[in-house]
């Protein structure tokens, strides 16, 4: 097999018989985001010290932003991700582990060798999606494709990945439908 380039935004970490694929999440397209939270939390801040400092305000005025406020939560959660966030693939001999942190994203995943048939890179973008990002799916023993790592990798990045997993859990080569 061929030895791929590590890809940007990955470290490989080496112990024992042990590979630890590690992505960083941060981009640049994050800091548009960024700007858009910092404006967007202002506005509710200083709208709810407002609204909550005079007397006899509405309940109105206090429960109609909690749509934007639960964005706002959301948004800024999703920026803090990208700026802190990083994925570990771990592929050991009899198993695969994928662990995001520090934030909480989501589960993680634990397969073990033997329910691994087949691993497969798989275009995650949506036909109306200017970006396109990818992920990594397996077949299990039943036959059944399931999830590895849902989106968020490059091309290049999903290759190396896929590469390493065949390479190490001596899974054959095959073509991406």
């Amino acid at each position: 097999m061929k030895n791929l380039p590590i890809p940007e935004k990955i470290d490989v970490i080496h112990d024992g018989p042990t590979m630890i694929i590690r992505r960083k999440w941060l981009s640049w397209t994050v800091i548009p985001l960024l700007i858009f939270c910092i404006v967007w939390d202002s506005f509710l801040f200083f709208w709810y010290g407002q609204v909550l400092g005079g007397k006899d305000t509405p309940l109105f005025a206090i429960l109609f932003p909690l749509g934007h406020v639960s964005v706002g939560i959301g948004l800024t959660y999703y920026v803090l991700a990208m700026f802190l966030n990083k994925t570990d693939i771990t592929i050991a001999p009899y198993e695969v582990k994928v662990t995001t942190y520090p934030l909480p994203w989501g589960f993680g995943k634990w397969v073990k060798r033997e329910d691994i048939v087949a691993v497969r890179v798989k275009n995650s973008a949506q036909s109306n999606d200017s970006s396109i990002t990818y992920g990594i799916r397996y077949t299990n023993r039943e036959n059944r494709e399931l999830s590895l790592i849902r989106g968020g990798l490059n091309d290049d990045q999903a290759e190396y990945i896929v590469h390493h997993l065949r390479q190490a859990m001596l899974i054959p080569d095959e073509e991406n439908p």
